[in-house]
């Protein structure tokens, strides 16, 4: 019984944590015009070669 109550006590505090714990969720708006980009490992855009008369740009 005692196990029984004890495991009743630790789900009810596991479910109060729950309920504190605030999900923020990235915005890339700052709201002042600009944006903010994150950096991610592995995430790079695939280069482009062109070519403009002579000059070759990357």
């Amino acid at each position: 019984m005692k196990k029984l109550i004890f495991l009743f006590l630790v789900m009810i505090w596991n479910s109060l944590l729950a309920q504190e714990h605030i999900s923020h969720v990235w915005v890339a708006d700052q709201g002042d015009g600009t944006y903010r980009n994150p950096i991610l490992h592995a995430d790079y855009s695939d280069p482009d070669v062109i070519r403009v008369g002579d000059d070759y740009y990357l």
